[in-house]
């Protein structure tokens, strides 16, 4: 993370995860 950057949280109350991966862009992936 860059310095002085804020983390957000995207989503909540998932009970498994597989790897989240990010794009060039920015977006998120993941699968619930």
């Amino acid at each position: 993370m860059a310095e002085g950057a804020e983390l957000i949280r995207l989503g909540g109350g998932y009970r498994f995860t597989e790897g989240p991966a990010a794009d060039r862009e920015g977006n998120v992936y993941f699968t619930d």
